[in-house]
């Protein structure tokens, strides 16, 4: 791998590494429209290596945000878990698919993100019931599977408008529950790659073993390690108003190129 290739994965991870800890999404918004640009990857190898990389990167963020008592895992838990499901089934679910559904499937949910932290913050919260996290879970795991972008797109607009999650702890939590989600769709596109349990644990890669660039992962996941101990830091700091709106004008850009790409394909 070149060194250029190493140095433009870095700053990728840095990116994620402050998009995780400053408004509780995951990188997937970064690396699933950048890597087919910087190595030549598919979509779906994107969506494969960026669940990869994400796993580290929340365990290692979730275990920082615990140790400061700011994640409520009574709702994290059930959020995860059962988005840990669905994520499962939908990354197996992408390889039915052809490449310019991914991309407009990314496309439409990356859009609809940049609409929502552009929009008018909501004044009045709701406190519905908790069993609802479970198919709200369930939801940011299909999400999260099919198009490589965190559960944190469901997950926290969930939990700071309709849960009694108090404001500072919404972000901290969306982000526990992206741990398990990450894991499950990660360990999912794994398996297709090595082509089974057996094959994993010998550390054969007999399926489809280009489906994740491993090389990639180490750049990435130190990138964002870096990052996040700043934005980790940053992150009370600003206002709530202020990194919704710096999101939404990066999410536009990041969505702009990626339907150019689907309507040209």
């Amino acid at each position: 791998m070149e060194l250029t290739t190493i140095l433009q994965a870095l700053l990728l991870g840095a990116g994620v590494g402050l998009l995780q800890t400053l408004v509780g999404l995951g990188g997937g918004v970064i690396l699933v429209p950048m890597l087919p640009l910087i190595v030549g990857m598919s979509s779906r190898a994107a969506v494969a290596t960026s669940l990869m990389a994400m796993g580290p990167i929340a365990f290692t963020n979730a275990v920082r945000l615990t140790r400061r008592g700011e994640i409520e895992w009574r709702r994290a838990v059930p959020l995860g878990l059962a988005a840990a499901v669905s994520a499962w089934w939908a990354a197996r679910a992408t390889g039915l698919v052809d490449q310019k559904t991914l991309v407009l499937a990314f496309s439409v949910v990356v859009g609809a993100m940049a609409v929502q932290a552009l929009g008018r913050p909501a004044h009045e919260r709701y406190a519905l019931p908790q069993w609802l996290d479970l198919p709200v879970g369930l939801f940011a795991g299909l999400v999260s599977g099919f198009t490589g972008v965190s559960g944190g797109v469901v997950n926290t607009p969930y939990l700071s408008r309709v849960s009694a999650v108090p404001a500072k702890r919404v972000i901290p939590t969306s982000l526990g529950a992206f741990t398990l989600i990450s894991a499950s769709g990660a360990t999912s596109f794994l398996l297709e790659a090595s082509g089974g349990f057996s094959e994993l644990f010998a550390g054969k890669f007999s399926g489809q073993a280009e489906l994740v660039r491993f090389e990639l992962i180490i750049p990435i996941v130190l990138g964002a390690f870096i990052s996040s101990t700043f934005g980790i830091r940053l992150q009370p700091r600003l206002s709530p108003r202020i990194r919704l709106a710096a999101l939404g004008v990066l999410l536009l850009g990041l969505c702009a190129p990626s339907v150019y790409k689907a309507l040209h394909m």
